[in-house]
């Protein structure tokens, strides 16, 4: 028994600071926030990630990692938010989601948030870009379409956000945006 309290005891102790955490964070108002929650994923698609992962869960996350994995660790230390929107599209949702990446992209403009990558063809459209505030990435964010890949939405917020960590979180998003991430990181 006394073992038993001796292990839940701590375990408590981090769960309710990791919960305190997420109360003193409102993400909502953080310079690295980009709203997805408007992003309705269509009743019809069957690849479909979705990650929310707010302060309390990626406190946990850090503390729970594998102590032989230090890059799991450090890649979500600084970080408050992972979101992760990616599902497969029809050609009839194209449209939409289209307007919905140009009202995202003309946010992160007035923003002033920096443009890593923009790339745009009839089919696919790409846009990876980060919130910089006094010299520390304090915001990314991805989002890519392909017609026939599917589309994926991808904000990350933190302190400090390590970028050439975010590559190796396997957040689930689509080939052609784990293209277009890893030619963003090769510039940094």
């Amino acid at each position: 028994m006394l073992k038993r309290c001796l292990i839940v005891i701590p375990v408590l102790l981090v769960m309710v600071s990791a919960a305190s955490l997420a109360q003193q964070v409102d993400i909502q108002k953080h310079p690295g926030y980009v709203d997805l929650d408007d992003i309705r994923i269509p009743d019809a698609a069957e690849e479909i990630t979705d990650i929310d992962l707010g302060p309390a869960l990626l406190a946990l996350a850090q503390l729970g990692g594998d102590e032989d994995d230090e890059d799991f660790g450090k890649g979500l230390s600084g970080l408050l938010s992972i979101r992760v929107k990616s599902f497969e599209i029809d050609m009839e949702d194209t449209d939409e989601i289209r307007r919905i990446m140009k009202k995202i992209d003309k946010k992160l403009n007035d923003e002033n948030w920096t443009p890593l990558i923009r790339s745009r063809s009839r089919y696919e459209l790409t846009n990876v870009s980060m919130k910089i505030e006094e010299g520390k990435i304090v915001g990314f964010f991805l989002m890519s379409m392909d017609s026939d890949d599917g589309v994926s939405f991808v904000n990350i917020i933190g302190g400090n956000v390590d970028l050439e960590s975010i590559k190796n979180f396997g957040l689930g998003i689509s080939d052609s945006a784990l293209d277009s991430l890893e030619k963003s990181l090769e510039k940094f």
